[in-house]
Formats: C-alpha cells, structure tokens, sequence
C-alpha cells in the first residue's frame, strides 16, 4: 500500500469517526511533520461534501481551535472561507461562548479577584521585612482592590483576543481561558449551547491546549455522546507550555480512537533518526522518513561558554555547515538559515531591543499582545509614527501625505467643519512638519517618549487615548502597566522598529518555543543555558553535565514534569523543523564532559560532534 493510500484511509477513518452511525471522539497522534494540518483541512472538507445541507438546515457548524491567528487564517483559506466552519484561536472561541453572560461573569469577578486579595494579604501578613517581593504584593492588592471597586459599575463586558484590555469592563486573556472552563465545567446551559452550536469541535495542538479547559470539554464530551464529537490533533512531545494537560492520553477511555499519522514528510532521515532518539525515552511512537528522502545533514558544535564572541562562534558553525553540506547558502545567505533561540530575551538582547522589551514582558496582562506583536500601542508607534520618522528623514513627501491624510487631526472631519482660525490646516500641517523635522535634526537619537510628547504637543497625529494617559500620568504612578510603558517608552524608536521585525517574521531568528509548525531547510539550534537565565528549562541537565537538583528528584519520584523533561520536548521540536540539515550550537562550562555525554546517549556519532 502506498502512502498516499495509507493516508486517504486514516483521512477516511477519521471522517466516519466523526459521522458515522457510531460516532467517536478521537485523538490523532501527528509528530512533527507528518502533514497534520493536511489531514484537518482533508476531514473538514470530507464533512462538508457529506453533511454540508443537514449543517445547514440545522443551523450548525464545525468548530475548529488553533493555537495562533496565523493557523486561524492558513486554514480559514484552505478550506475556502466556508461559513459552516467557525475557526478560531482558544481566546475568542470562549469569549463567543461566555460573551453575552454578564452578570455570571460579574459574579465570577468578585468572587475570584477577592479570593486574589484575601491571599495576597494572607503573605503579605507572614512577611517580617520589606522586600521587592512585599512590594509587589502590596501594588498587587491596590491594583485589584480598585478593580473590584470598579466592578460594580459594569454591567457588560468585553475583550480583545489581540487587544491591551485596559478598560474598567475588560477581561483579561487568562480570565476568558477561566471563565470558559468554570462555565463548561459548572454550567448546564453553557454545555447545551457548545453542543446545539458546534456538534464537532476540532482542536488543533491540543497538547498545550489549557488543561483547566481541556478537564471541561473532555467532561461535556462524555455527557453527550450522541450528539457531540471532539477531535484531538497533536503530539505530547511537542507540548512546550506547563498550562497543557500532561496525561491526557491517558484520561481518554476506551469510547476514544487513536489513529496515528507516522510518516515525517518534512525531515531528511537522519533528522527524522535524531528526533526518533531523543523522544526515545519518552513514549513508543517513531516516525519513519519518506522512502525518497535525502539522508540529510547533523552537526552539534561544542563551546566553552564564556566565549567573548558569540557572533564569532555562529560565524564559524555556518562555514563549517558550508564545508560539510556543500550548500553555499549556510555561509553566504544569513537570511536562509534560521537561527533558533531559546528565550525571546536572549533575541532581544541580540537584536537590540531588549530596553523596550523587558518591562512590558514582566507585566502578564501585556505579555500575549506582545509576544504576538498585536498591542495597540506598539502597533500606533510601528505602524504609524516610526514611518512618519523615516519619511521625514529621507524627506519622503508622497509618504508622509498618506499618513497624514488618515491620521492627522486637523484634516478630519469634524476638525475642518469646526474650525475657525484663518491659518489654514495644510499651513497647520506644514509648521507642525516643520517642528518635527527640527525636533528629528537636534535628537538624533529619538528616545520614543520624548517623540511622543512632541507629536501630542504640535497635533499632528491622532495620538490614542491610551498612549495620552501614559504621557499625562506622572512617574510615581500606581498603575504597573503605565509604568512598564513609560519605562518602555523611554527606549530609542529604532528598538521598537527592531522589536517589531522580530515578533511580525521578518527576521531569521526565532525562539525555540515559537517554531511549532514551521519547517526551515537550514536550522541552526543555539543552546546558551546561561544566557537563557531561566529555570524552567536546562540543557546542561538534559546532556547530563549539571546534576539534577533535590527538586529535579522530587518531581520525578512524584510523576510530576521536570526541567529535564521540558526541555528534551524543546530539543525536539527545534531539530524536527530542519527540512535539509541541522546544526546545534552548544554553549557549556565543561566541553569534553558534554561530549562524551552525547556519544553515551548515541543520539551522535564522533564525526558529527566539534568541540570548537
């Protein structure tokens, strides 16, 4: 049987699993590159070709959950927009779910930010000295204290899955995630309506699907077999986040399918070896390679870790890659080999916005916008005022009147009808140009806050409500998101415009962590445990070079995940994207002993391991 046979049968299986007579749930074990998404967008349109009119009489649709906006829109085009499919990201999908209960989620509010508060005094009442930490408990308290007085002034609410939520009637992004699984889980009515909406629900990644909310569907699913069907696509070894659901394959009774997709359409074979050898310890699942596969290129590069020049470093692996693959484009196309890092700090610091960066990162009601590249301040300065800039500079008139004919105040509407001053708005317009290219000559290096006040001051841009509270507020301000933006703020434009090419791809480099689902043929893997700084993963653990700490054991004799284990699942899924070959770049304090390591494991052979 051929693969492409192979292939239409589980499509074919999966399709009656979710149509059939007997209807199934199921989960789909997919590892890396073995053409998961094909499979979905195969069954989705299997579905419509059979059930299309009965979904449409009934007035249903086929629910299907993404991890990122981005999948969202791939497969919203694959499956040619059709209206009977709703596809959408975990955060709106339970904020259509939840949005027109106000008064339950009001309720749910107060009950949940007071809990908040009562154990944030709790600690605060057990600390005997002042510290950061009491510190932070105590803006804490204030913050929410004032929250929960603002509450009883909203009777609707609202949210944005790529928005701030800075408003008094907003929810946050892990609110939405909570507040749909208590409902789900609690709410006889909110069941019902998932059910009559949505007799299929599909969930993409579902590994690191919120296990909060994984607990309430898989519950909804057992109470209404007859009429509601969840499908499950994913690979455990590529769950990357610690809010997924560690055993779910093992809560799944025998009513559950589990078809298995093993063929790895990506990866040469000695990739798709590698990544069979590093899961090895892990689970029984193996993939095999394309018959007609190349056999593909491995190196792991070994560095003493207090090397003074990294860049140096990285230099010398490319010319190495050049010399082994005799693929010219690893040494002379950076832009062709993807560089992956293992904190989004360490490419901030890499790239030069770590200033910027850093204040909103620690403030976790801003850290999903910014990771996503979707806060609507940073989107007003990089979309808006930092081309206005580089217009100015280069004197760019057809530029600069585009942006100005929709973001100017004094050429909109209601600015023009009120207007009374015999200065024209054009002649307005050119003297406030004219301060702003004298502010640009006399501060070349631009510090944003600084243009910020400047543009407000001689109005020539529609400067949001957001951003005015941020400059009106004053440094000793209560609030710790106006104070993360103000710090922010205080770094030069060019680290937003930096900032900004990294999180929308236009870079070569990316995280670790943010790579699931993307393929690249040149894949250069940077481990730096200490530049990385976290404790959450450990290379040098998972190579044996560190011992395990007493925790580290603990959580092992417990079942529970270890730093070891999070990490093995990150190397997995940064050597499973390389579509030609792959070199890993390790930073260590003890080379031979990381060496020696890697030859015990047998997941290297001599020649592919350089200590350099």
């Amino acid at each position: 049987m051929t693969i492409k046979q192979t292939e239409e049968i589980l499509d074919s299986n999966i399709h009656n699993y979710l149509t059939g007579t007997q209807k199934h749930s199921f989960l789909l074990y997919a590892g890396a590159g073995s053409g998961k998404t094909r499979t979905l967008v195969n069954v989705l349109e299997m579905i419509l070709k059979s059930h299309s009119e009965e979904f449409r009489l009934r007035g249903k649709k086929i629910a299907v959950i993404t991890y990122t906006n981005a999948a969202c829109d791939e497969i919203k085009r694959r499956v040619k927009f059709n209206k009977l499919i709703d596809v959408s990201t975990i955060h709106s999908f339970l904020w259509e779910l939840i949005r027109h209960h106000s008064s339950d989620i009001k309720s749910w509010l107060m009950e949940n930010i007071a809990a908040e508060i009562a154990d944030l005094r709790d600690k605060q009442s057990r600390t005997t000295r002042v510290s950061q930490a009491s510190l932070e408990r105590e803006r804490k308290i204030v913050s929410k204290e004032k929250r929960l007085q603002n509450l009883s002034d909203v009777y609707k609410f609202t949210y944005n899955p790529t928005g701030d939520n800075r408003t008094k009637d907003s929810l946050n992004h892990s609110e939405v995630i909570k507040l749909g699984s208590y409902f789900l889980d609690r709410k006889y009515t909110m069941q019902k309506i998932l059910v009559n909406r949505h007799p299929i629900l599909l969930i993409d990644e579902s590994q690191d699907t919120n296990k909060l909310l994984m607990n309430a569907l898989l519950e909804v699913e057992k109470n209404n077999r007859d009429t509601f069907s969840v499908g499950l696509l994913g690979d455990m070894m590529q769950r990357i986040y610690s809010d997924g659901k560690s055993d779910l394959e093992a809560c799944l009774d025998e009513h559950w399918k589990k078809p298995e997709k093993s063929i790895n359409y990506r990866s040469p074979k000695r990739v798709v070896a590698l990544i069979n050898l590093i899961r090895s310890q892990v689970d029984n699942h193996k993939q095999k390679a394309r018959e007609d596969a190349e056999e593909g290129y491995v190196r792991i590069f070994i560095k003493e870790c207090h090397s003074d020049n990294k860049d140096r470093d990285e230099s010398f692996v490319k010319k190495r890659m050049r010399e082994i693959t005799l693929d010219d484009d690893w040494e002379n196309h950076d832009s062709l080999v993807n560089t992956l890092i293992l904190e989004h700090h360490m490419a901030a610091t890499r790239m030069g916005f770590i200033d910027m960066f850093t204040p909103l990162y620690q403030i976790e009601r801003l850290k999903t916008g910014l990771l996503e590249g979707s806060l609507g301040n940073i989107n007003f300065i990089c979309g808006i005022v930092s081309p206005l800039i580089s217009a100015c500079i280069k004197n760019d008139t057809f530029t600069i009147t585009n942006i100005l004919r929709t973001n100017a105040p004094l050429l909109k509407r209601e600015h023009l009808l009120k207007n009374t001053n015999n200065t024209s708005p054009l002649t307005q317009i050119r003297n406030s140009l004219d301060m702003l290219k004298s502010f640009i000559s006399t501060n070349p290096e631009l510090i944003t806050i600084n243009l910020l006040h400047k543009i407000n001051e001689i109005k020539l841009l529609d400067v949001p409500d957001s951003i005015q509270e941020i400059l009106e507020s004053n440094d000793n301000s209560q609030d710790d998101i106006i104070e993360a933006w103000q710090k922010a703020f205080s770094s030069p434009l060019c680290q937003f415009d930096k900032y900004y090419n990294y999180v929308k791809g236009k870079t070569n480099i990316d995280t670790h962590q943010g790579v699931k689902g993307l393929e690249f043929p040149r894949v250069l893997v940077l481990i730096d445990d200490s530049e990385a700084k976290g404790f959450m993963f450990s290379y040098d653990k998972l190579f044996g070079v560190k011992e395990k700490t007493k925790t580290d054991l603990d959580n092992e004799k417990e079942g529970k995940d270890t730093s070891e284990d999070r990490t093995r699942r990150l190397f997995y899924v940064t050597c499973s994207r390389a579509q030609k070959s792959l070199a890993i770049l390790a930073y260590t304090d003890n080379t031979e002993m990381l060496r020696k390591n890697l030859l015990h494991k047998g997941w290297f052979d001599s020649s592919e391991i350089e200590i350099i």
